[in-house]
């Protein structure tokens, strides 16, 4: 009987263990994909003849997102991380600095903040 218990409880903190390592996995994924939305936003403005002000800006507008969702000292600085390595391989086009390309870019990386959140809950 008591082997009976003790492998039930073992089997319970294995499934404990797997279920929170896909819970890490997927705020992993959730932080870099926010973070590569709103870097190859920052990335833009420069291209797009924003000054540096701006892109200085909207990261702390970012940095707000990301706190009010729930981020810690160290999911920002994964998150900073990420936007950091996406602005390096960035590429645009004109559209990208339209109303609409600028459009669709944040509604990216709202629809990536609003999944950290959710990683996050």
């Amino acid at each position: 009987m008591r082997t009976a218990v003790y492998l039930i409880g073992l089997a319970v903190t294995v499934v404990a263990a797997q279920a929170a390592d896909a819970a890490d996995a997927e705020l992993q994924k959730a932080i870099a994909d926010f973070g590569a939305a709103a870097g190859r936003i920052e990335a833009s403005v420069p291209f797009c003849g924003g000054p540096p002000e701006e892109a200085e800006y909207f990261v702390e507008q970012v940095k707000g997102l990301a706190t009010k969702a729930g981020a810690g000292p160290v999911e920002w600085a994964a998150i900073r991380s990420a936007m950091q390595k996406a602005k390096v391989g960035a590429s645009f086009t004109g559209y990208d600095c339209t109303d609409d390309g600028a459009r669709a870019m944040v509604t990216e990386m709202l629809a990536k903040r609003q999944a950290f959140g959710a990683a996050l809950d």
